[in-house]
């Protein structure tokens, strides 16, 4: 049995891990645009269906308007329903 797969039975360290994981956090792409924040929406994975994204989409959008951040979804690098399975 792979280490990855004994962690995720064990609920302490996986409730740790994705915690870690989905932590909100700062980071700077570079010096060209240092006053422009954006917020990177995304979402755990999961078989969510389209209105969920939608909702939850919305309020992280309203979120980042409101504290003068520029919202990004992202949908490609994260597992969800509406993506192939490679």
């Amino acid at each position: 049995m792979k280490l990855k797969q004994i962690l995720k039975k064990n609920q302490l360290v996986n409730r740790q891990y994705i915690k870690y994981k989905w932590r909100k956090r700062k980071v700077s792409y570079g010096e060209e645009h240092p006053e422009k924040t954006y917020y990177l929406i995304r979402r755990t994975p999961g078989m969510l269906g389209l209105f969920s994204y939608v909702a939850t989409n919305l309020g992280h959008i309203k979120f980042a308007v409101d504290h003068g951040y520029i919202p990004v979804i992202d949908m490609q690098n994260y597992e969800n329903t509406y993506l192939p399975e490679s």
